[in-house]
């Protein structure tokens, strides 16, 4: 933990995302290491400002987007938790 908030991933949803993401990132030969570095940047980021690192949505959710990587969160400032709910693939646009 770096921050004062701690970071909880939904491991269900999430290690479904992931993994599915990571074999999208495989057929295309792409580096997968990339999306290790952007969960460990989202951990890092969420554990030390969720609100402004991220925008917000509908229902309490916020999204945090960090190429090749967007989360959807919760985040509860009284219990100083932030829950990691869903992730998704968000490569950069090819121009």
């Amino acid at each position: 933990m770096i921050g004062p908030f701690r970071v909880i991933w939904n491991h269900q949803s999430v290690n479904r995302d992931v993994a599915n993401i990571v074999f999208r990132v495989m057929e295309r030969r792409g580096d997968t290491g990339e999306i290790t570095r952007a969960m460990a940047h989202i951990d890092q980021l969420l554990s030390i400002d969720p609100i402004a690192c991220s925008e917000s949505r509908a229902d309490h959710e916020r999204i945090l987007i960090v190429e090749p990587l967007a989360v959807d969160f919760e985040f509860h400032e009284e219990e100083k938790i932030v829950y990691v709910l869903r992730a998704r693939y968000a490569p950069k646009r090819k121009k």
